[in-house]
Formats: C-alpha cells, structure tokens, sequence
C-alpha cells in the first residue's frame, strides 16, 4: 500500500509545502471567465474502474436530476460517453446521441456534447441528428469525435479497425464534412474516406451569437492528433495531463493552427479532464485515491490498458493516447487522476488555477459520488472568486492566495422543520429517504410540483417572517415548482426563513405522522 507522499508523487499532484506554478502560457485566456463541464455517468460502473462504493447511477432519471443541479451551478457543458458493448467496468450502457437529447430536453441552459465514433456514423446523418437536437433544444447540442479507441468495438460490428495516423485522416475529413453540411447548402466533399455531393440539410443548426455551427471538440495527445486538432477542431480536449505535458499538447495544437492549413472559422479553445476528490484535508482526499486504487478491478483495469496502449505504441513518436499511463492512471480510463485535482477545496483552486494560465479554457471534471460531490464543487470551488463559473473569472495576475481571497460564508445550519413542512403536505411529497448518513443519503434533488395548500403555507411563512408577500411568490408563478436538497433540507432557490414558531409547529405537524408518504414526485 503506498504512503500518502508516494502516492502523491504516483499521481503527479503538489505536495503540501511545495508549489508547481508555471509560466503563464501565450495562449492563456485570463480574461474570460473558466468554463467547467462535467462527464455524464451514462455507463454502469461510474468513472473508476474500481470495486469501492460509487454513489453514482447510469439511469435516466439520476442523470435527468444530476444536469439540472449542474445547471444551476453553473456548469457549462456536460460529455457524454460512448460506449457500444460492456467493457472494462461498464456492463451497462445507454447510447450517447440518444441520451444527450434527453438530457437537452430535460434542461434549458445546459450544453451538452455527445461522444461520437467516425466509421460508426456517417458524417452527413450526424449532421442531420445534430441540427434536430440543436432545433429542439434552443441551440445547445455539441459533438466530440473520438477517432477510436476500443478496437473490439469497431471489428465485433464487422467493421474496419484502421491504423493509427488513418484514423486521423478520416476524423479530418469527418469533421470538415460536418462543418460544410451545417454551413454550406449543396456540399460537395471528395476524398479517401467519405464522398458527398450536392447535400443541404435543412433546418440547419440554430443560428446562435458567437457560434458558427454546434461545437466541435476532439481529442488526442499523439502528434497526429495534435495536427488534426490544429486544422479543424473547435475545442481540443485533452486527458488528464500533468501541467508540463499539457503545455506540450497546447503548443502542438497552435503551432499546428498556425501552419496555414485550418479550416476552423476561429482559434481553438482548450480543455482538459480532471477527476476532483475534494475533501477537508488533503490526508483526506489522498487516503479516498488510495481506497479507490486499492479497489482497483484488476483484471478489468490490466484488460483496458493491453487495449488502449497498443493506440499509443503504434504511433510513429509513441506519444499516443495513454501511452505512458500507469496501472493506478487507468483506474481513472480518462487519466483524471494525473490533473491532480485531489486536496481540500482551496488546494483544487490553486491547481485549477495554474492550468488556466497554460491555456484550458474548460476544465472537465468527473467524481466518485457525481451528485453530492459535483454539488460540493460548485458551491465549495467554483464559486470561488478566482475560479468562477458564474460570475467572475481568474485574474489577470493569476493570483490565488488564500490571504487576498475572501472568506467563505459559512452555510446556514440544517433546519429540520424545512424537511417536515414538505412532508406534512399531501400536495408536496417528500423523497424517499431521509438523510441518516452519508451512506444512505438519498440520490438528488427532487422536484416538488406545487399544490394549493403549500402556496397558502408558503404565504404564511411570508408574512410570520415579516417579508414582503410576494417574493416567493413571483418565482413560484414562473416556475411552479421548488427543489428540496436532502442534504441541506432546505428549499434551494427560496429558502424558508428560520422561526422558532414555525419550527414548532413543522415539529408537532411531522410527530403526528409515523413514516413520510409514499414519493410522488418526479426526479430531475
């Protein structure tokens, strides 16, 4: 079993007392606010391939709820996964394209970017899906075109496993079909792997400020990937990468960008992946890595890694995919853990803050328990004021220490009566557990449709609190609905204020009832 400092070491994260800050990179856009996305869990298994206990399920209605709360957070984007046939920790998958759609349609602001295989789809019928996806859900559909990486995947359906460098002219010619069909009408393409005359798709994506077409994201860390990218990507998306080898990858993509031969309509933007384990003390968070590690399903893992590292040893500079990842990088199949984003909340921030001056503009993030830990993230981390999703961005100076950051507001205290007044309304029931402890907490928000007899209840705790009557009640007219955290019980977005008399009454309302009834509610 390692020690925490070589485990630290083992997964290229700072150790306490030390510091990895880097020059600021050219390319480094401190001006603009860091986006955050986060990966859909819409395999079985969660994001480890590990035995250790994941609060985190695959299902549609777990996923439904997880995109709002990120949503509401702040987050950006969210990537979902593809997969086509049980593999490495994953016995159970949904389908991504089909899945992102729900997903859209279960949000309002949320982006979401499906994972998507050239030589299993067909540029032009993408196309199609996407600009139907885009039309449905007000212009937030997204594309990341991975050019392959289980090869058992591409030959069980019969179909063409192509040699490393190949893969890459074909997802070059994949992508620019792709842009030529959302923005030209009678598209003509010819080359070695799709040939395209005369095609319009109409309607077209959604014409969208800023935007060209749907985003394209890609990734790769070989110098075939790193050229492709240069050309024609949108975003390149990197796995995770120490601070050294991620500015590596970022000099590959520009100097490639600049070679004369893109075709994207702007600059590429950058991301990179990084699995969070925050927690009180980096003791903390480096003991968790270590039970992950320790959970590791072995065989699974040593599976994956025979599968995916021969991508990186056919590579004509061996700098391919995974290439150099260890066994305890591959627990995490997307090298999360080398992004080192492992310590107390503060200490994450500081790193975040050191791959933002190397140019990432989005930081994927994925967690053991997505929607408890997700939920800590976006109120412990990005809402920090040099690492803001929502409101502020990193500084020009880079600044981050914790003497010139502001003190964090303490979070008000649980009000039990808040849970007991939900469940003493037949009209608003509550979920299905109760928060007894970290282990049986129930698994996300839920979404109170509401009835008369809480409006007239909400009304009064109005006027007992001496606010002005009407303030929860212009939200609840445009919503209709409110949002119970079982871990906080409170209501999310309009608080009921504290009273000792209402507190009271909550208390001998819920102590007339034996057990809260049956949920009807709807999960998010």
């Amino acid at each position: 079993m390692l020690g925490v400092r070589a485990l630290s070491l083992a997964l290229h994260a700072p150790i306490e007392g030390t510091t990895m800050a880097a020059p600021i990179s050219p390319v480094a856009d401190l001006a603009s606010p860091l986006k955050f996305a986060y990966w859909v869990p819409n395999v079985s298994g969660g994001l480890v391939i590990s035995t250790v206990e994941q609060r985190t399920d695959w299902g549609i209605d777990y996923n439904r709820t997880l995109a709002r709360t990120a949503e509401r957070l702040g987050f950006e984007y969210a990537l979902t996964q593809t997969r086509y046939q049980a593999s490495y920790g994953a016995s159970e998958q949904h389908e991504a394209t089909a899945f992102s759609l729900a997903l859209l349609l279960a949000t309002e602001r949320l982006k979401v970017i499906s994972a998507v295989h050239p030589g299993m789809w067909h540029p032009g019928v993408l196309a199609k899906f996407i600009n139907t996806a885009d039309q449905l859900s007000g212009g937030r559909a997204a594309v990341n075109i991975v050019s392959g990486w289980l090869k058992d995947e591409f030959t069980g359906f019969g179909l063409p496993w192509l040699e490393h460098d190949e893969r890459y002219v074909r997802t070059d010619e994949f992508i620019r079909a792709l842009r030529g069909i959302w923005t030209q009408e009678d598209y003509t393409q010819h080359g070695r792997h799709y040939s395209i005359d005369g095609v319009s798709l109409r309607p077209g994506p959604v014409a969208v400020p800023g935007r060209a077409h749907p985003d394209v994201f890609f990734g790769g860390n070989s110098s075939a990937a790193q050229a492709t990218a240069g050309r024609v990507a949108d975003w390149y998306f990197s796995n995770g990468r120490t601070l050294e080898d991620y500015a590596d990858n970022v000099a590959g993509v520009i100097e490639a960008s600049r070679s004369g031969a893109r075709t994207a309509p702007e600059a590429p933007r950058f991301g990179i992946n990084g699995f969070v384990i925050a927690r009180d003390t980096r003791e903390d968070a480096v003991e968790q890595l270590r039970e992950i590690v320790a959970g590791a399903h072995r065989p699974a893992v040593e599976g994956f890694q025979r599968s995916v590292q021969q991508a990186g040893a056919s590579t004509g500079d061996g700098r391919g995919m995974w290439a150099d990842s260890s066994f305890t990088d591959l627990v995490q199949y997307n090298d999360g853990f080398k992004t080192g984003l492992i310590g107390t909340p503060d200490e994450i921030a500081e790193r975040i803050i050191e791959y933002k001056k190397q140019g990432v503009n989005l930081l994927l993030t994925a967690y053991l328990h997505f929607q408890e830990e997700l939920t800590a993230f976006g109120e412990e981390i990005t809402s920090r004021g040099c690492v803001s999703a929502r409101r502020g961005s990193l500084g020009t100076t880079g600044s981050s220490s914790a003497a010139t950051r502001p003190p964090r507001p303490r979070p008000p205290e649980p009000h039990a009566a808040e849970q007991s007044w939900a469940r003493a309304h037949e009209n608003v029931p509550a979920g299905t557990q109760s928060p007894r402890s970290r282990t049986s907490r129930p698994r996300g928000d839920v979404v109170m449709r509401a009835g008369r007899s809480d409006r007239a209840a909400l009304d009064r705790a109005d006027q007992t609190q001496g606010l002005r009557n009407g303030s929860i009640a212009t939200a609840r007219k445009s919503t209709d609905r409110y949002v119970i955290d079982p871990w906080k019980t409170r209501i999310a977005r309009n608080r009921v204020p504290d009273s000792p008399a209402f507190a009271r009454r909550m208390k001998a309302m819920h102590s007339q009832r034996n057990q809260p009834p049956a949920a009807t509610a709807t999960a998010m």
